[in-house]
């Protein structure tokens, strides 16, 4: 059995490989029999996936590249790096099919409308990480310093998500409030 899962998200954690290949192992010794050697699972992460035309050297990145590309490609202009496997050009040929201007219009707006959503969670998600931190750091200033000056309070809630990352890593070296907000933390 070979389960190939080709996934538009991130999934397989501390690796920038986008294909990864797992079979089964004896979980007591560590080591792989060969008595299981009938069963493959295999992540394929097009997220992951960064190689520019001129470095398509597998069948593999070519396939990836026509996932990811598919939408941009038309027959009669495909780049040679995907020409020379007849394969793709066939497939590009059914997707050309399959699709007229209407229908590719549709599946533009379609994945153009995906990525909005993608970055209008990656906004809200910045955002959200702010204000925690930024409520950390007052709750933490607050609770060495007793109540915050306006100042301190006002440039904190003000600032942007690296800022207060690096203030927050000043807190516990600071002798007053103010001190978050110099390299030197003591001064």
């Amino acid at each position: 059995t070979v389960s190939i899962n080709i996934l538009d998200f991130n999934f397989v954690p501390d690796t920038a490989a986008y294909h990864n290949l797992y079979r089964i192992i004896n979980t007591a010794t560590g080591k792989d029999d060969r008595l299981h050697d009938i069963f493959e699972l295999q992540y394929i992460e097009l997220r992951k996936f960064r190689k520019e035309y001129q470095e398509l050297v597998y069948p593999l990145d070519r396939w990836i590249t026509f996932l990811t590309k598919a939408h941009e490609l038309k027959q009669g202009e495909i780049p040679d790096a995907l020409a020379e496997d007849r394969a793709i050009l066939k497939a590009v040929e059914a997707v050309d099919r399959m699709f007229n201007e209407e229908e590719r219009q549709i599946y533009e707006t379609r994945m153009q409308s995906l990525a909005d959503v993608e970055s209008k969670i990656a906004s809200a998600e910045e955002r959200g990480l702010t204000k925690g931190i930024t409520q950390s750091l007052l709750t933490v200033l607050t609770a060495k310093f007793g109540a915050l000056p306006d100042e301190v309070r006002a440039r904190i809630e003000g600032a942007n998500c690296e800022q207060l990352e690096e203030w927050m890593d000043r807190v516990f070296a600071a002798e007053r409030p103010e001190n978050i907000f110099s390299e030197t933390p003591d001064n």
